[in-house]
Formats: structure tokens, C-alpha cells, sequence
């Protein structure tokens, strides 16, 4: 009808949409979580995993839960931990792949800027490299000093590879800003931007393993403040 005012059509409207909510409330029941989830899944998975997986999520907490698909792995072995994962490896061969302690997380350079170091001659040179070594060799003293088990750090070179290796420190590169912030949460260690910083402040705890066969680190702790659903699949 041409006559009808548009206010007319929309308060109709309105009054249309309170009526459909106030019957979906009356309509609604409640339901066993475990079970919402495996009407979710309907037929996309097979039964036995789908009731694993829902064992799992029934318990899990949505606000704090990240997922990682774990490569190479049987999907009936997934789990959800106190703790983070993400797809990495330990520095080199000689380095534990298991460690648990303190727990350091590093976001800065581990190398001088050298554009700013003049050199002229070969004598500033190696100026400039026994400088070098002992920027590395600083950080890594104030690491041994904390009793730290666990380093993470954005930035590496074999030196100070070298010189962690050589203080038993398991040690894994996190270039990615969230999992730097997902370690910290893990952890409750703060990440340090500044080498002249005393570490003690800054340091937490936690455990991490280095899953090899899914290149795959691991990181635990019961006091963290997040969840990590380890997806298994191919």
C-alpha cells in the first residue's frame, strides 16, 4: 500500500523480529555440550574421532584456545595442553630438545650494529670483533646467571648459537610478533628489548620439548594463561 508510512513498515518489522526471538527463547532446551559439538561435526570425520575431539573441546576454554595442526601425526593423538606450540627446532644438533626451568624470551638483536663502528685499518677490525664476542658473551653470561633453561629469542647468529650451546641452554628462534606474545603468555616472562636490562625481573618458567619427527616446539605450563589445542593430521 502506497499509503503506508516507511516508520509504519519498519516499527512492523521490529515488532515481527521480537515475536521470532521471544519464540526461539521459549523453544530453546538445553543441551549436553559434548553432544552440540558432535552434532557439529555431523558426518565430516569418522565417529571415533569425532567423540575424541569432543572429549577434548567439552573442557576447553574458547576464549583462551589457539589450535595447531601438528604434521605427521595420528589425529586420534590430539590433545589440548597448558602451554603454545608452533612449528620450529632447536638451533643446532648439540642442543637439548627437552628442557624445563627458567624461561627467557629475547627480542633483540644479538648481533652490533656495525654501520655505526668506524674501521679503518685491520687493527679496528678485530676492535670490532672482540667487541662483537663480548656483546654476545655478556648476554649469554646474564642467562647462565638467571639459572635459565629455555631461551627464545627473535634474533641469532653461530656465535652466539655457540656460546648458548656451550651453557646448556635450549635455545629456539620465534621470529613471529605472536609467538613471541604467546610465549610470554605461556610463561609469564617478559620479552627483553634492551641487553643492558638485568634479566631477573623478566624471566619465567616453563617446560619445552622439541617434537623432531613434526618439526614441532612444545611449551607447557601450568600456570598458563592460554590453551593449545595440538591438532594431529597429515
Amino acid at each position: 500500500n502506497k499509503n503506508v508510512h516507511q516508520t509504519t513498515i519498519i516499527k512492523g518489522y521490529n515488532l515481527a523480529r521480537d515475536k521470532c526471538i521471544e519464540h526461539l527463547i521459549k523453544s530453546q532446551y538445553a543441551g549436553e555440550k559434548e553432544d552440540l559439538i558432535l552434532t557439529t561435526f555431523g558426518s565430516k570425520i569418522n565417529k571415533k574421532l569425532a567423540i575424541h575431539l569432543a572429549s577434548l573441546l567439552k573442557e576447553a576454554d574458547r576464549k583462551k584456545l589457539k589450535i595447531f595442526k601438528k604434521k605427521n601425526s595420528d589425529p586420534l593423538s590430539s590433545q589440548i595442553i597448558r602451554g603454545y606450540a608452533f612449528e620450529g627446532y632447536t638451533i643446532n644438533e648439540r642442543m637439548p630438545i627437552e628442557a624445563e626451568g627458567n624461561v627467557a624470551v629475547l627480542e633483540l638483536r644479538s648481533n652490533l650494529e656495525f654501520s655505526k663502528i668506524q674501521a679503518s685499518n685491520a687493527s679496528d677490525l678485530e676492535d670490532i670483533e672482540n667487541k662483537q664476542k663480548e656483546f654476545m658473551r655478556n648476554i649469554a653470561d646474564k642467562l647462565e646467571k638467571e639459572n635459565v633453561k629455555i631461551c627464545f629469542y627473535s634474533d641469532t647468529n653461530p656465535l652466539f648459537e655457540n656460546y648458548l650451546t656451550k651453557k646448556g641452554i635450549m635455545s629456539v628462534v620465534a621470529y613471529a610478533r605472536d609467538h613471541i606474545d604467546n610465549i610470554c603468555l605461556v610463561t609469564g616472562a617478559t620479552a627483553i628489548q634492551d641487553p643492558a636490562e638485568e634479566f631477573k625481573e623478566s624471566v619465567g618458567l616453563g617446560r619445552c620439548f622439541y617434537d623432531k619427527e613434526c618439526a614441532t616446539i612444545i611449551l607447557k605450563n601450568k600456570g598458563s594463561k592460554i590453551q593449545t589445542l595440538l591438532l594431529g593430521g597429515q
